[in-house]
């Protein structure tokens, strides 16, 4: 028996199911508790190789028009970009301010 009560998603205000997720995990554990450490470790070298490509997507990827973005150096970007606007506004404010922990070190 496996206690999954706790392990649902909310479909509406009375349905309750598994994400697809969530019931490959639950099957793994059956298939742990079987021996079945293959199958097991096959959806674990799913999720890693899953994890890897969205990860390698924050670097590069094609947008829809099949054009090269760089989503993350451009979100770092245009976080340079709005902290120069912050900036005069923060100087005016005093030196014991409570913003002033945050920003310690962030140039």
């Amino acid at each position: 028996m496996i206690d999954a009560r706790n392990v649902y998603r909310k479909v509406t205000r009375k349905i309750f199911d598994f994400s697809p997720e969530q019931e490959q995990n639950l099957l793994a554990i059956v298939w742990l508790y079987r021996g079945e450490t293959g199958r097991y470790l096959d959806l674990v070298a799913g999720y890693c190789q899953r994890m890897l490509t969205e990860g390698a997507a924050c670097f590069t990827m094609k947008d829809d028009n099949d054009e090269m973005v760089e989503p993350l150096p451009d979100f770092l970007s245009a976080l340079t970009s709005l902290r120069s606007y912050f900036d005069p506004f923060l100087k005016t404010l005093a030196k014991d301010a409570p913003h002033t922990e945050p920003l310690k070190g962030t140039g």
